[in-house]
């Protein structure tokens, strides 16, 4: 089952000069990814960092729809894609200020993140 706010994770990452930081302060002010995409432009401008260029591009219906895409073809590539909030994020990743908001996951799944390749 696909975490519902997976999308919206993968669209704030497509927004340009919206890096892993400022993404979690997004989420972290709005609840989550999902909620940031559904605020109105004037409460996205409140936010420190979020001027009219990145409130616009937040804006902007494509970056959802090139979500969605990525979405669909990872499907079709037998790629599993996990966000930071799902049980399958690999636990030691949380923990770096910087980390992704999601992972691309292709093969079998393992606990074993000691020894770990990416």
């Amino acid at each position: 089952m696909q975490n519902k706010d997976l999308p919206f994770l993968i669209a704030l990452s497509l927004v340009p000069g919206i890096g892993s930081i400022l993404s979690r302060q997004l989420i972290a002010h709005f609840g989550s990814a999902k909620a940031v995409f559904d605020t109105p432009r004037g409460k996205l401008l409140r936010v420190p960092g979020i001027g009219e260029v990145l409130s616009t591009e937040i804006q902007k219906k494509s970056t959802l729809d090139a979500a969605e895409k990525i979405l669909l073809e990872a499907q079709t590539k037998n790629i599993s894609i996990f966000g930071v909030n799902d049980p399958d994020y690999p636990e030691r990743l949380k923990h770096i200020p910087d980390a992704p908001l999601f992972v691309y996951w292709q093969g079998k799944i393992s606990g074993d993140y000691e020894r770990s390749v990416a």
